[in-house]
């Protein structure tokens, strides 16, 4: 069982090369960091966790849409199973290297200034 469709056009992965699904990935992921903003949590301002949270959010969206365009044709070359299973893992790989980076580097652009305590637990 292949991940694509019979008449071959359509895979298991949308076009994310394609501006209206990259449109639609944007406005989901800000809609999640507005709920994750709005969730009790540390006792910061709201719109500065607001922007902190749609900054990264953003950018691990905007990644990941710009590898599962580049890897949709060979992706959807497999198996649906695998297929899932690849681009899954390449999403988590990213969002891991992309944490530890911002939890390494941001003290030196002051990202987590104003959180107290053990600051780590705030972006795992």
């Amino acid at each position: 069982m292949t991940a694509r469709t019979t008449n071959g056009q359509q895979g298991f992965l949308p076009n994310f090369c394609d501006v209206t699904v990259l449109f639609m990935t944007i406005l989901l992921v800000e809609l999640l960091a507005l709920v994750l903003a709005l969730a009790p949590g540390d006792n910061t301002d709201f719109w500065l966790r607001l922007a902190f949270i749609s900054m990264f959010t953003q950018w691990l969206a905007l990644i990941n849409a710009g590898l599962l365009c580049i890897w949709r044709k060979h992706l959807n070359h497999l198996s649906l199973p695998v297929n899932a299973a690849v681009s899954f893992s390449m999403m988590m790989s990213v969002s891991l290297i992309f944490s530890i980076m911002v939890i390494v580097f941001g003290h030196h652009f002051g990202f987590y200034t104003f959180i107290d305590g053990d600051w780590i637990q705030y972006f795992l």
